[in-house]
């Protein structure tokens, strides 16, 4: 794989997060499996799963799946702007393989929801059918809808928020592990 590009703290922080849950520490050059620990990561946040509890437990697994989608997709736009081309396909198995573990996994309906986002105008300003900004948890959730699921917008604007920074930060610690030529 590729080097990291004066990358000590992003690797090194990327390092903690690997020890803090038991994970033998990443070589140099994984900054793939340093990609698809940062989404990985964000999944698992207490505010991901705080809104999960909020839901009734029928929608549970759906709003994790359109989450996970949403990270995963994210992902791919900052890989596609600032790796190699060609990156992506060497990271996202390795994201499908943790979120496969877990309970919710529903490979088809991820891959619906996926398909969904791509073909839907994500984070392109305004919405596509409200011509208003709707921000990046609305639009996960209308292409969710759109793929032919349920799923309800949220009204907790704390969550709403957390996706909005989170989102700038995703894309931003993904910039910063691209590398070089």
């Amino acid at each position: 794989m590729w080097p990291f590009k004066n990358k000590v703290n992003t690797h090194n922080e990327y390092n903690k997060l690997r020890a803090s849950v038991g994970m033998v520490l990443a070589r140099d050059d994984d900054c793939c499996e340093a990609v698809a620990w940062v989404v990985v990561f964000d999944l698992f946040a207490p505010e991901v799963a705080d809104e999960g509890k909020r839901l009734p437990v029928e929608e549970r697994g759906l709003f994790m799946m359109t989450y996970a989608t949403y990270l995963s997709w994210l992902a791919m736009k900052g890989v596609e702007s600032k790796f190699p081309p060609d990156s992506w396909p060497l990271i996202s198995p390795l994201i499908k393989r943790e979120f496969s573990k877990q309970p919710w996994f529903q490979a088809e309906a991820m891959n619906r929801i996926f398909d969904s986002m791509v073909e839907y105008p994500m984070g392109e300003g305004k919405g596509k059918y409200f011509n208003c900004p709707s921000g990046p948890w609305f639009d996960a959730v209308m292409a969710t809808n759109l793929a032919g699921y349920t799923l309800d917008h949220s009204t907790n604007a704390k969550f709403i928020l957390y996706v909005a920074i989170m989102s700038g930060k995703i894309l931003e610690t993904i910039a910063k592990m691209a590398p070089t030529g």
